[in-house]
């Protein structure tokens, strides 16, 4: 890993899980001559798959790793590292483990939780089945994927919904956030001042929670506040989420599924790859489009001969593709790099002609139009207008847009045959919704226009907690004043937590800013708005996440095949397994 991200948040997560998890486990507690399987549920089996890959914890002793939810065999002879979250359903699955006393499902447990651990689910779980083979029952606290080196999420499904939930409801998603905030805090072993977006009540009760976590912990509560902890929500920038832009990060996840990086499907016969050691993806993620494409023409110049000008995308592919057949004989090539700016290319291209083909540039100038333009009727005849030239989701966008800026009822803007004939009842809601989150805070649209774009107003937010120069009227601190705070160093740690999800832009934004010591996180990643709001009409932010959780998310189970006796041997390893085990390709959980 590079040097510059040794003290990520990713890094600091990936040491934590492999020494404490996995390795002390094993050397201090288990004994060598048998064999050690992880079980995990969904929840879990997330986090560690953002972490890690099943060759680190094949490589570290784990045999087997196997979700909780699935029937399994009993092994009663092998030793069993749990991995949960503390949820009734995982704690239910965890005491039928045990229910047979003269057959447990395992010989000696080890039992971590991905964050706190309720007194009735410590009840639950110490019954004499589980006790006698227990050897520790321990709080993990890391109950967050990672995204990027320093960009988080909790993995709530609930986007937007969070702010109209009811009193009660509101009371446990604020429990809920704080303790995984809380897991945050506790990888990166700081101890915050915390400050808030004062004209948020969600932030205020947020920050409260956590401060009591904080004070009332034995882990940090000794540590020097060196660091802050900004909390917003996306009321802060209601527009980001709605707006194109040219970076190349969104566009990808705007015009392409990308959300599964191992698998990009460009047609029936390409997949490419990618991954976060692509040097030229991580490379090219934070640029702007046009940027993208000249520095890929730069770099095919230094493969092409004098006679290849002017070449597309698809004619430098196949170009590069007849070098590698010409050239793999005599290793004049680096093959592995051509194949990663052949993998480029093809995104290049697929991006290039969505981008086309979806009218993208002229829907940023627009959408920049609605945003300073405040006379309804020559937009709507606008909208109108191109309406057939783009997409219907593209189509609910610009009204959404329109909407937020005037921040009334649908009926005061749209007439009639666009209610009726346009907006469905789901997308309705929507709109209905909305209202939650949109603030009179227009009068300074102008501000967020820079060189000619627009700069998300949590980015420029952002800009000034990292100098501490928020004006403490609209950003308090908890328990303190701003001239109360102490910071030993100009470049300090700061934590963002947004409310209601970030943008792509917003993420590729914070990483230009090449602060390591920026840490920001969220509820989820608001990918576009009409696939955030359809969760938010279908699901139930307060739903056990193992409900919720989409049903093609797995974990990788590697079937041993190793027969269930008195005295297992090392060497009834299966091929497959022994095949991971052999295998230079890292396979994801």
């Amino acid at each position: 890993m590079e040097i510059e991200f040794k003290n990520s948040l990713r890094n600091i997560s990936f040491n934590h899980l492999m020494k404490d998890l996995i390795e002390d486990t094993i050397k201090n507690n288990s004994d060598e001559s048998l064999f050690t399987l992880l079980i995990v549920d969904k929840f879990s089996s997330e986090i560690l798959s953002s972490f890690l890959k099943v060759s680190d914890l094949l490589n570290k002793g784990i045999l087997s790793i196997e979700l909780i939810n699935n029937k399994r065999n009993k092994f009663p002879n092998y030793n069993a590292i749990y991995f949960l979250s503390p949820s009734n359903e995982s704690c239910n699955l965890l005491v039928n483990d045990y229910n047979d006393l003269d057959n447990p499902s395992y010989n000696k447990i080890f039992l971590f939780f991905t964050h706190k651990l309720t007194e009735d689910l410590l009840e639950k779980i110490t019954t004499e089945g589980i006790i006698q083979h227990t050897v520790l029952i321990k709080e993990f606290n890391l109950s967050f994927t990672i995204y990027d080196e320093n960009i988080f999420n909790l993995n709530l499904k609930s986007g937007l919904k969070i702010f109209r939930l009811n009193f009660d409801e509101e009371e446990k998603m604020i429990k809920i956030l704080s303790h995984r905030i809380f897991t945050v805090l506790s990888i990166l072993n700081i101890y915050p001042y915390i400050q808030y977006q004062n004209d948020s009540k969600l932030c205020l009760k947020l920050g409260n929670e956590l401060q009591f976590i904080l004070d009332n912990n034995n882990i940090l509560k000794n540590k020097k506040k060196e660091s802050i902890l900004l909390l917003t929500d996306r009321s802060i920038d209601p527009f980001s989420p709605l707006l194109h832009n040219d970076n190349y990060l969104s566009l990808c996840n705007d015009l392409l599924d990308i959300q599964n990086m191992n698998n990009i499907e460009i047609n029936k016969d390409t997949i490419i790859k990618l991954s976060k050691e692509d040097e030229l993806w991580n490379k090219f993620k934070l640029m702007n489009i046009s940027s993208v494409f000249d520095e890929l023409l730069k770099i095919f110049e230094t493969y092409k001969n004098k006679d290849n000008n002017n070449l597309s995308f698809i004619e430098m592919i196949n170009y590069l593709k007849d070098l590698i057949n010409k050239q793999n004989q005599n290793n004049i090539l680096n093959i592995s790099k051509v194949e990663l700016l052949i993998n480029q290319l093809y995104l290049a291209e697929e991006i290039k002609h969505k981008y086309k083909n979806n009218n993208i540039h002229e829907l940023i100038e627009f959408e920049r139009n609605i945003f300073l333009n405040d006379n309804n009727s020559e937009i709507i005849s606008k909208i109108l207008e191109i309406k057939k030239r783009i997409s219907k989701e593209d189509y609910l966008r610009l009204l959404l847009i329109l909407y937020i800026n005037n921040n009334n009822s649908i009926k005061d803007i749209f007439n009639e045959d666009i209610i009726k004939n346009d907006i469905s009842i789901e997308e309705n809601n929507i709109f209905n919704n909305l209202k939650y989150i949109i603030k009179n805070n227009t009068d300074d649209r102008d501000k967020l226009i820079i060189n000619d774009e627009y700069e998300s107003n949590l980015l420029l937010t952002i800009k000034k907690a990292v100098k501490f120069s928020l004006n403490e009227q609209n950003f308090t601190f908890i328990n303190h004043s701003k001239e109360e705070i102490n910071l030993s160093s100009e470049s300090f740690p700061l934590i963002i937590f947004n409310i209601g999800g970030i943008t792509y832009d917003e993420i590729a934004s914070v990483q230009k800013l090449s602060n390591n010591k920026i840490f920001f996180g969220s509820i989820n990643h608001l990918k576009n708005i009409e696939e955030e709001n359809k969760k938010e009409i279908k699901n139930d932010c307060l739903e056990d996440y193992n409900n919720t959780i989409n049903n093609d998310s797995f974990i990788l189970n590697v079937n041993t095949n190793i027969k269930n006796n008195n005295n297992p041997e090392k060497e009834d390893i299966s091929p497959e397994l022994q095949k991971l085990l052999e295998d230079e390709n890292d396979y994801y959980i």
